[in-house]
């Protein structure tokens, strides 16, 4: 139930982090590279949700252990992206990034 909640945060984020095009000029919107760096993003947290969902159901082997670390790794080199230090200092955007993160932590 845990990791149920936490996919559908994770994807309440992520459809809540792209913007509408008919959302009005005074609503906040980030650039178009910094979406989808956000997008990126929320789909490798919630493949990795879901990874930690299947490893709980069905145990460890070392199929899902080394999918797990390349995800992790993957996940580790959003930080280091150049995008992401562009980006970073955009209010929106690190409030988003906050909730991905989030994510990791529950």
């Amino acid at each position: 139930m845990k990791f149920f909640l936490k996919i559908l945060f994770v994807t309440f984020v992520f459809y809540s982090c792209s913007s509408p095009e008919e959302a009005s000029s005074k609503a906040p919107s980030l650039d178009p590279p910094c979406q989808a760096f956000l997008d990126d993003y929320a789909n490798e947290i919630n493949s990795y949700l879901e990874l930690i969902t299947q490893i709980e159901q069905n145990g460890s082997n070392i199929e899902l252990m080394l999918k797990r670390n390349s995800i992790e790794e993957n996940m580790q080199s959003f930080f280091s992206d150049p995008t992401m230090l562009k980006c970073g200092s955009d209010k929106l955007f690190s409030s988003k990034m906050d909730s991905l993160n989030a994510l990791m932590e529950i």
